[in-house]
């Protein structure tokens, strides 16, 4: 599955960026995005073009009296933000 340079973490339901390893053969599992190999002193190679990803949160959220439809009840909230990625074989250390 694909993982996170930086954070380690795995990327849950990332299935498009394991569909894209696996149809181009992509040796290693490594993503991150270019923030973050600058952060690691590593070079994104001019022209590398980047892999789009969707990061989906589900959180439970208090009740907002300053809302007039709240009910007063906790619920979940989402929240998304996209982003994009480069694997590691496309940047040089």
């Amino acid at each position: 599955m694909p993982v996170n340079v930086l954070t380690k973490n795995g990327y849950s339901n990332i299935v498009s960026l394991w569909v894209a390893a696996q149809l181009k053969g992509f040796s290693s599992p490594v993503w991150a995005t270019y923030k973050q190999w600058s952060e690691l002193c590593a070079q994104v190679r001019a022209g590398v073009k980047s892999s789009p990803v969707i990061f989906y949160k589900e959180f439970d959220a208090e009740p907002d009296p300053d809302v007039a439809d709240d009910d007063g009840k906790p619920r979940v909230a989402r929240a998304s933000r996209g982003c994009s990625t480069r694997r590691r074989s496309r940047v040089t250390p």
